[in-house]
């Protein structure tokens, strides 16, 4: 779905002065006349975004009856498509089967380590791993072999 935001020009339309459209704007927008003030200060600024077509029309309509200078614009995203095309994808890092990958940091070392060389954080064993799983979830004992449940 396409969405819409409501650009306001900082001007009046032809026929209408700012002090007259001034207090009538801050009422629309349930804003102080300052804040209206700067909204016709010559500089566009968006005041509404994510509307619909429908919807944008309106906010127009109402705006430039009470002689803002404004338009609808349709959003678009902002995607650098070249920028996202051309990465390179992530490196694949590949394991021996003496070794494992550090629960924290992702590295990789070796399978029998206690502690990770590379953060220090000490790695949960598979002994360790199967303590902390409840009772109904080990269904295979350390070596792999299914346990018998108990009765």
């Amino acid at each position: 779905m396409t969405t819409y935001r409501i650009v306001l020009e900082g001007t009046t339309l032809p026929g209408f002065d700012a002090e007259s459209v001034r207090p009538q704007l801050a009422s629309l927008t349930k804003s102080a006349e300052d804040v209206a003030g700067r909204l016709l200060s010559g500089q566009s600024s968006t005041v509404k975004r994510g509307v619909d077509q429908a919807t944008g029309l309106r906010y127009v309509e109402a705006l430039r009856r009470i002689g803002v200078a404004c338009r609808a614009e349709a959003e678009t995203l902002d995607i650098d498509i070249d920028a996202t095309s051309t990465s390179p994808p992530a490196p694949q890092i590949e394991k021996r089967p003496d070794e494992k990958f550090c629960t924290e940091c992702g590295a990789v070392i070796n399978a029998k380590a206690e502690i990770c060389p590379k953060c220090g954080v000490r790695q949960i064993t598979i002994a360790q791993q199967t303590r902390l799983l409840p009772q109904h979830h080990r269904r295979f004992n350390a070596s792999g072999v299914r346990a018998l449940p108990h009765y």
